[in-house]
């Protein structure tokens, strides 16, 4: 508990920038990787090759990195306590990265296309209560019998896919419908138990300084070295990639998931389409339990002065918490459920090199949607060269201005997209950054109608 508190309080403070949902992706109609949001997007070559390539991304709703340190008369810089107040009961943290090993996708015919591809894929998913960060910061002053919540929301998962893809182009040639069938295997996985997430503090005295403590509240662990650990945060301590791959136990965590998706050419220069990403779960078997449940209440401390002192210290605000919520350990084995992503998008062919398109999007994650929506442009000269731009409202931003582009020369495509281009210009007043890059071999070409 102590390393996860740590890690959201650091996180939240420091905004380290590096975003999510990938949006540009989707209109990025000379590549093959944009099946990844739609199976039912045809590859534009009869044969199309991946050879390996990445993404990555980081999102903070809540505040920008500008935002978080202030500059003082003395030269040193500070945290900004004025972030305290721009937080909601909402806000999040995402994090996102893949990596793609080589894939193959085929169109036998023209109306056929299928695939089988490789990845490995991490998902990281915080909703912190606002009540957590300022607790941490300006105590429990002033809130006599209000119950403050201390439990986060979150989810990290790692995990390598399997999948095979297939597309078929219906009778009429309007309507196209695609599926992607992924075997799941996990590497690891932390995340609060849904069903046991409440943990809160009540001030019932503030002159005889008596609080209650409150908690059902368990987490899950799964992974490299879990029958070992005896703590959550002794566990996500030794997280790293090089214990991961060394420890990593095949057919031990399986899971399974699908991509469902569809196109309809509504006109010669409308097309409508519409998917569902990462339906499935994992289930966990080499897995550990922390849980903490109960009432406890205690007298004669002050809760400001116990955990702030004169200055704000995260290890000290998690490790008195730490010590009031107890956990227990047991080693049952759970099921956790893949972030689900939801596509609806239109595009229109203004003239042959041309397209503008609009996209609404939404992503699941115990109970919660987190929304976006975007316009694109992309010019597409001959099949050699596109260029694209994307404005999108994600993560509770506007100041989000996208870019993709996409080069091919003989058989060898290079492409790279990205849903904030403004973060990388400058990236203290970002949000949301997010890249994609890659390389394609294609062969052979596709009449056009």
């Amino acid at each position: 508990m102590r390393q996860i508190l740590l890690a959201l309080l650091s996180i939240a403070f420091m905004d380290t920038l590096l975003a999510q949902q990938e949006l540009s992706l989707h209109f990025m109609d000379k590549t093959v990787q944009r099946q990844y949001t739609n199976p039912a997007f045809m590859a534009p070559a009869k044969v199309t090759v991946t050879l390996p390539g990445a993404q990555f991304g980081f999102s903070n709703t809540a505040f920008n990195l500008h935002e978080t340190i202030v500059d003082s008369s003395d030269g040193n810089r500070y945290l900004n306590p004025g972030i305290i107040n721009k937080l909601n009961d909402n806000d999040y943290i995402l994090f996102n990265g893949d990596i793609d090993f080589l894939n193959i996708t085929i169109r036998p015919i023209k109306k056929l296309q299928i695939g089988l591809g490789s990845g490995v894929h991490t998902r990281t998913t915080f909703y912190y209560p606002s009540d957590l960060l300022k607790f941490g910061w300006n105590g429990n002053s002033g809130r006599l019998n209000e119950t403050i919540s201390l439990a986060p929301r979150f989810d990290l998962t790692s995990y390598i896919d399997i999948s095979l893809r297939a597309a078929l182009t219906l009778p009429g040639d309007k309507l196209t419908i695609g599926a992607a069938a992924k075997y799941l295997q996990g590497i690891y996985n932390a995340s609060n138990d849904k069903n046991r997430s409440t943990a809160t503090f009540t001030t019932l005295d503030e002159q005889q300084y008596i609080w209650r403590f409150e908690s059902d509240y368990r987490v899950n662990v799964a992974g490299p070295g879990v029958s070992n650990v005896t703590t959550v945060d002794s566990f996500i301590k030794n997280l790293t990639p090089q214990t991961s791959l060394q420890n990593f136990k095949a057919f031990q965590n399986n899971g399974f998931a699908v991509d469902l998706g569809a196109t309809y050419k509504l006109t010669e220069k409308l097309t409508l389409a519409a998917s569902i990403i990462d339906l499935g779960t994992i289930r966990w078997k080499d897995a550990g339990n922390f849980t903490s449940k109960g009432s406890y209440e205690f007298q004669g401390l002050d809760a400001g002065s116990v955990i702030l002192g004169d200055s704000i210290n995260p290890q000290v605000i998690v490790d008195s918490l730490a010590e009031i919520f107890k956990f227990t350990k047991t080693s049952d084995s759970y099921t956790s459920v893949l972030p689900t992503k939801y596509y609806l998008s239109g595009q229109y062919q203004v003239l042959k090199v041309l397209r503008v398109g609009g996209l609404i999007y939404g992503e699941s994650f115990q109970g919660k949607i987190i929304p976006a929506a975007g316009i694109n442009a992309n010019i597409d000269i001959k099949r050699f060269f596109s260029v694209g731009l994307m404005y999108a409202y994600r993560n509770r931003s506007f100041a989000n201005l996208g870019a993709n582009i996409a080069l091919k020369t003989g058989p060898v495509q290079v492409f790279m997209a990205s849903d904030n281009i403004l973060a990388m210009i400058n990236p203290f007043y970002a949000q949301n950054v997010n890249i994609r890059f890659g390389m394609n071999l294609c062969f052979g070409k596709i009449k056009e109608d």
